[in-house]
């Protein structure tokens, strides 16, 4: 039994190497020339009329520096979200409008360099997936983000974010 248990957790903890982990612990996607994308949410329950909140962040997973280009939200970042059949949700009006705005070489009203040193994470802004996706009560989703970016003098590529999975319940749950 002893060694069953001992065998359950190094696989456990084999298990965190690959899908990953950053320095805090955070799952995260996989690493790229050095950087992981990780996305995560407060709770796996989120209440249909609620703000539906995500927060991504970078993280350095290399022995070095890394440079990388932020430019606002969506420029160089998609937001995917499918329901349970993995299908993607419909966009709405805003979505559709935001998810024009990627252009990973693209002209950019805003645009600067951020600087990870090995294992330092750098949180972007909080969003509401409502302002995006028509989301349904009562339902499963499945969330990744991409950061691609062709810019040049920094971090060039394509990397997605662990997949989390969230169900949005009625307001009256």
């Amino acid at each position: 039994m002893t060694k069953t248990i001992k065998l359950l957790a190094f696989l456990s903890l084999i298990s965190l190497v690959f899908i990953g982990c950053d320095s805090t612990g955070k799952l995260c996607g996989r690493t790229v020339r050095g950087l992981r994308l990780c996305v995560s949410t407060n709770t796996l329950s989120l209440h249909v009329n609620a703000p539906i909140l995500i927060e991504f962040a970078f993280s350095n997973n290399s022995k070095h520096s890394i440079s990388f280009w932020q430019s606002g939200f969506f420029p160089n970042t998609l937001i995917d979200l499918s329901d349970p059949r993995r299908k993607p949700v419909k966009l709405t009006p805003e979505g559709v409008r935001l998810r024009k705005t990627f252009s990973p070489g693209g002209e950019r009203d805003q645009n600067f360099s951020v600087t990870l040193k090995p294992g330092q994470r750098y949180r972007i802004e909080t969003f509401d997936l409502r302002r995006m996706f028509e989301m349904k009560a009562d339902n499963a989703y499945f969330l990744t983000i991409t950061y691609e970016e062709r810019q040049q003098d920094g971090w060039q590529g394509r990397i997605t974010s662990n997949e989390i999975r969230f169900k949005v319940e009625s307001s009256g749950q």
